[in-house]
Protein backbone atom coordinates (compact mmCIF):
# COMPACT_ATOMS: atom_id res chain seq x y z
CA UNK A 1 0.00 0.00 0.00
CA UNK A 2 2.97 2.24 1.22
CA UNK A 3 4.23 1.76 -2.55
CA UNK A 4 0.98 2.65 -4.32
CA UNK A 5 0.75 5.76 -2.16
CA UNK A 6 3.97 6.88 -3.02
CA UNK A 7 3.81 6.36 -6.83
CA UNK A 8 0.45 7.83 -7.00
CA UNK A 9 1.84 11.58 -5.11
CA UNK A 10 4.96 11.05 -7.57
CA UNK A 11 2.72 11.69 -10.57
CA UNK A 12 1.47 14.77 -11.97
CA UNK A 13 -0.93 16.62 -11.08
CA UNK A 14 -2.26 18.46 -14.49
CA UNK A 15 -2.88 17.52 -17.52
CA UNK A 16 -1.25 17.73 -20.07
CA UNK A 17 2.16 17.78 -18.52
CA UNK A 18 4.99 20.38 -19.58
CA UNK A 19 7.74 22.17 -17.75
CA UNK A 20 5.34 24.10 -15.90
CA UNK A 21 3.22 21.34 -14.44
CA UNK A 22 5.44 18.55 -14.31
CA UNK A 23 6.25 16.81 -10.66
CA UNK A 24 9.73 16.96 -10.44
CA UNK A 25 9.72 14.66 -7.16
CA UNK A 26 10.94 11.44 -9.24
CA UNK A 27 13.78 13.75 -10.59
CA UNK A 28 14.63 14.43 -6.62
CA UNK A 29 14.10 11.30 -5.52
CA UNK A 30 16.39 9.90 -8.31
CA UNK A 31 19.36 12.51 -7.71
CA UNK A 32 19.49 11.51 -3.68
CA UNK A 33 19.22 7.54 -4.84
CA UNK A 34 21.92 7.74 -7.52
CA UNK A 35 23.94 10.00 -4.94
CA UNK A 36 23.83 6.94 -2.11
CA UNK A 37 24.34 4.01 -4.49
CA UNK A 38 27.77 6.09 -5.49
CA UNK A 39 28.82 6.80 -2.11
CA UNK A 40 27.93 3.30 -1.56
CA UNK A 41 29.85 2.38 -4.16
CA UNK A 42 32.84 4.19 -3.94
CA UNK A 43 33.59 4.95 -0.85
CA UNK A 44 31.20 3.20 2.33
CA UNK A 45 31.58 -0.44 1.01
CA UNK A 46 35.35 -0.11 2.04
CA UNK A 47 34.78 0.57 5.88
CA UNK A 48 30.90 -0.56 6.61
CA UNK A 49 30.56 -4.35 7.48
CA UNK A 50 27.37 -4.26 8.86
CA UNK A 51 26.00 -4.61 12.79
CA UNK A 52 28.29 -4.99 15.20
CA UNK A 53 28.53 -8.33 16.93
CA UNK A 54 28.06 -6.51 20.33
CA UNK A 55 25.08 -5.30 19.76
CA UNK A 56 23.41 -8.41 18.10
CA UNK A 57 24.19 -9.98 21.51
CA UNK A 58 22.34 -7.44 23.36
CA UNK A 59 18.95 -8.07 21.16
CA UNK A 60 19.17 -11.49 21.86
CA UNK A 61 19.85 -10.98 25.84
CA UNK A 62 16.76 -8.66 25.85
CA UNK A 63 14.68 -10.69 23.78
CA UNK A 64 14.93 -13.33 26.40
CA UNK A 65 14.35 -10.73 29.08
CA UNK A 66 11.06 -9.89 27.17
CA UNK A 67 10.36 -13.62 27.22
CA UNK A 68 10.43 -13.59 30.56
CA UNK A 69 8.37 -10.77 31.58
CA UNK A 70 5.81 -11.65 29.01
CA UNK A 71 5.74 -15.02 31.01
CA UNK A 72 4.96 -13.55 34.29
CA UNK A 73 2.04 -11.75 32.80
CA UNK A 74 0.41 -14.61 31.51
CA UNK A 75 0.72 -16.31 34.35
CA UNK A 76 -0.14 -13.41 36.48
CA UNK A 77 -3.28 -13.31 34.45
CA UNK A 78 -4.54 -16.94 34.95
CA UNK A 79 -4.05 -16.95 38.68
CA UNK A 80 -5.96 -13.85 38.89
CA UNK A 81 -8.59 -15.70 36.19
CA UNK A 82 -8.47 -19.20 38.43
CA UNK A 83 -8.90 -16.87 41.75
CA UNK A 84 -12.47 -15.75 40.38
CA UNK A 85 -13.51 -19.03 39.47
Amino acid sequence: MKAFVTIVFCLPELNPVDSQTLNYTPVAVGIIFVAALGSWVLWARRWFTGPAGHMLEEVGVLGDVAREQAREVVETTEERAEGKR
